[in-house]
């Protein structure tokens, strides 16, 4: 068994996870892994902030909603990473809806629902990283008419030291 691979009951921490280079990991869980608790038990075990900030550089939201949430309830998931999941998935869709949800929205929902209420109950703490979305004035005007709330549109300054 190659470092890295799983072997059928073999634990997350004798296959040499935590010793992944992070584009390692990202590729494993983007491209190769097919069980998705191994997937999950991945994105568990990765360590930094800017991990997991890269692995949302490169997830394919078709996947679904289990990988983004395993990232939003990571120790390491500060406000940057809350920000980028939260534009990322398009929780705005969801903001202000009064759609009704169908059985194909589900996940979308309800993963839109936890991630916006935890960023404005501020669940989510300024961590090292920094995130911005680049939005244009005109942009930010609409958010303000709209009465979006400043912490889903504004700049995150992150205090890496």
């Amino acid at each position: 068994m190659k470092n890295g691979e799983l072997s059928r009951g073999s634990s997350i921490r004798s296959c040499g996870f935590d010793e992944m280079k992070t584009s390692e990991k990202i590729d494993k869980i983007i491209y190769e892994l097919e069980d998705p608790q191994e997937r999950i038990a991945l994105v568990k075990s990765i360590d930094s902030a800017d991990e997991l900030y890269t692995l949302l550089d490169h997830y394919n939201w078709d996947d679904g909603f289990e990988i983004p949430m395993v990232i939003a309830d990571h120790s390491e998931c500060d406000l940057a990473i809350a920000i980028k999941l939260y534009w990322l998935s398009e929780a705005d869709y969801w903001y202000e809806s009064d759609e009704e949800v169908d059985q194909f929205s589900k996940s979308h929902y309800e993963f839109s629902r936890l991630i916006t209420e935890r960023l404005l109950s501020g669940y989510y703490e300024i961590g090292k990283l920094s995130h911005s979305e680049n939005f244009n004035r005109v942009q930010i005007y609409k958010f303000k008419k709209q009465g979006y709330p400043e912490i889903l549109y504004t700049p995150v300054i992150g205090n890496e030291t």
